[in-house]
């Protein structure tokens, strides 16, 4: 198994286990699950993907599952055990991202996670308290790759949020996103 398939089963096993009110709906799809969290770790480094399966070996050992502790920070029901800056630093990066992706591709935005509020989405949180919950979850060596990787792409002019919806539109069957948005 490589590396991203050995990350892919072990968050896998740990959302199922992910004791939540009702049934949150990405328990119910889990191929879209892995679809979308391949296309999320595709624009990662090989050193930061490896850090993240360290983190979610030690969260087994420990017997800590790291998708309950993202679901309850997403619903504001624990109070944050990680005040690494790094997690503001990325999140308003990645936020700046977002927002050009919803400028750019309206019609594949359009059922996104509202960016900073969640007014018109059918979804409560924001893409930015999600992606602050989860990076929370991270071991500050995880959060310091990624900022690396994510300065990385900064310096090359490259959009890492359009990198992962590339990715995820080609695992749906589309040519590009250009090709998805004229679908919409």
């Amino acid at each position: 198994m490589n590396i991203l398939e050995e990350v892919l089963t072990r968050e896998h096993a740990m959302l199922m286990a992910v004791n939540a009110e009702g049934d949150p709906e990405c328990r119910k799809h889990a191929d879209e699950f892995k679809k979308h969290r391949s296309a999320q770790f595709s624009v990662w480094f090989e050193a930061t993907l490896e850090s993240y399966l360290d983190d979610l070996m030690v969260a087994e050992a420990e017997n800590r599952n790291l998708m309950t502790y993202k679901y309850a920070r997403m619903d504001n029901l624990i109070p944050s055990e990680n005040n690494d800056p790094l997690i503001e630093t990325i999140t308003a990066i990645q936020i700046a991202w977002q927002l050009e992706m919803a400028e750019k591709y309206p019609g594949l935005m359009k059922n996104a996670r509202g960016i900073v509020s969640a007014e018109n989405s059918e979804l409560s949180v924001t893409f930015a308290g999600y992606l602050s919950a989860e990076l929370e979850s991270y071991s500050g060596k995880t959060l310091k790759l990624l900022f690396q990787d994510i300065e990385g792409y900064k310096k090359k002019g490259i959009n890492m949020s359009e990198k992962i919806y590339e990715k995820l539109i080609a695992d749906f069957g589309y040519s590009s996103l250009a090709d998805f948005e004229s679908a919409e």
